[in-house]
C-alpha cells in the first residue's frame, strides 16, 4: 500500500512543491507512526514460570546457523534484483518509451497492486502444501524466465506484464519470512532470524540500483535485464541449501 500511495503522490508532490517535498512527507509519516505506535503498541505478557525458568537460547549457535544465511543471502539476492530494475524502470519508460514520468512511477507499482491478492494466496498455498522452499523456488525460476521481457514489450503488453510479475513477486517474500522463524528452531531465536534476513534484504536493496545503473550506463538496458537473470538463480541454489520444509 505505501509504495501504491508513492507512485501516486510523490510525483505529482515533487512536481508542484520541489522533491524536498516528498522528503519532508517522509518525515512527517515517520514520526506519525512512532506517535501511533507509543501509544498503541502493548508489551506481550510475561512469560510463565516455566518459560521464564528456562536457560537463556545459545546466542552463539543462533548465529552459526548456516540456514537462516543461505535465507537471507537468497533474500539479498531477490531484492538486489528487484529494487534494482524498479529503481531504473521508470527512466526506462520515459526515456525510451516516451511514458510521462509520473505515469511511469504508476506502470511500475502495478505489481505492488496484485501484491495485495498474491502475497496471502502464496501464504495459504505454502500452508495448504506444508512448503515454504518449493514456493519461492519457483517464483524465482519463474521470474528469472520473464525478468527481461519490459526491455522488449512496448503499449499494453507492458501493463499485462508487470501484472503476471505482480503475481510472482508476491510470493517470494511471503514465504521467506515464513520460513525464517522455522529455519531458527527456538522460537526464541526467531528475532535474530529476522534480523539476519533483514540484513541480507538491505544489502540487496543497497547494491542493486547501484549495480543495475551501472550496467545500464556501460552496456545499455537489455544487457542489464540479462544480467539479472544470474542473480535470481543464484537466489534460487542459496534457497535449496536451506533446510526448511
Amino acid at each position: 500500500l505505501g509504495s501504491i500511495l508513492s507512485a501516486v503522490f510523490t510525483p505529482r508532490m515533487a512536481a508542484s512543491f520541489g522533491w524536498h517535498s516528498v522528503w519532508w512527507m517522509g518525515t512527517g509519516l515517520a514520526s506519525a507512526a512512532l506517535v501511533l505506535f507509543l501509544f498503541l503498541t502493548r508489551e506481550p505478557p510475561h512469560p510463565d514460570q516455566e518459560q521464564a525458568n528456562q536457560p537463556a537460547p545459545d546466542l552463539k549457535q543462533a548465529f552459526s546457523n548456516p540456514g537462516i544465511w543461505f535465507l537471507a543471502a537468497s533474500f539479498g539476492c531477490f531484492n538486489l534484483v528487484f529494487l534494482g530494475m524498479a529503481t531504473f524502470l521508470p527512466t526506462f519508460l520515459n526515456e525510451v518509451r516516451g511514458y510521462p514520468l509520473a505515469e511511469a512511477a504508476i506502470i511500475v507499482n502495478i505489481p505492488s497492486l496484485v501484491i495485495l491478492a498474491s502475497a496471502p494466496l502464496a501464504g495459504w498455498i505454502s500452508d495448504r502444501f506444508a512448503t515454504r522452499k518449493w514456493v519461492y523456488s519457483v517464483g524465482y525460476l519463474v521470474l528469472a524466465a520473464i525478468i527481461v521481457l519490459p526491455f522488449y514489450l512496448t503499449g499494453s503488453a507492458i501493463l499485462i506484464y508487470m501484472a503476471i510479475q505482480g503475481l510472482w513477486i508476491g510470493g517470494v517474500p511471503t514465504t521467506i519470512f515464513a520460513a525464517a522463524p522455522e529455519v531458527m528452531k527456538d522460537p526464541r531465536l526467531a528475532g535474530i532470524g529476522m534480523a539476519i534476513l533483514m540484513l541480507g534484504q538491505n544489502i540487496g536493496m543497497m547494491i542493486g540500483p547501484l549495480l543495475f545503473g551501472g550496467l545500464v550506463s556501460s552496456f545499455g538496458w537489455v544487457a542489464a535485464g540479462y544480467s539479472l537473470i544470474p542473480v535470481l538463480l543464484l537466489g534460487f541454489l542459496l534457497g535449496q541449501l536451506v533446510k526448511v520444509r
